[in-house]
């Protein structure tokens, strides 16, 4: 026999994400889709960071920015 009950959760539900550069929105025209780049660096042992974590997420323009700039610094 199956036995079930009705119980009430409490979900949470993703909203927004904004840009940790600009704070804009990376909704993409009031849809539930998002726009963005994560960025993640894990640092190693005996780093400058040892062990640290980041993570960011980016807009489609500051991404656009940040890999522009990334690229001008290959080049030199």
């Amino acid at each position: 026999m199956i036995v079930v009950d009705k119980k009430m959760v409490e979900l949470e539900v993703l909203t927004d994400v904004r840009c940790d550069r600009c704070r804009a929105s990376c909704k993409v025209n009031n849809t539930e889709n998002f726009e963005r780049a994560s960025i993640n660096a894990v640092w190693g042992y005996g780093s400058k960071w040892d062990g640290d974590c980041w993570s960011y997420e980016v807009c489609q323009d500051c991404a656009e920015e940040l890999l522009e700039w990334m690229s001008s610094k290959k080049a030199l």
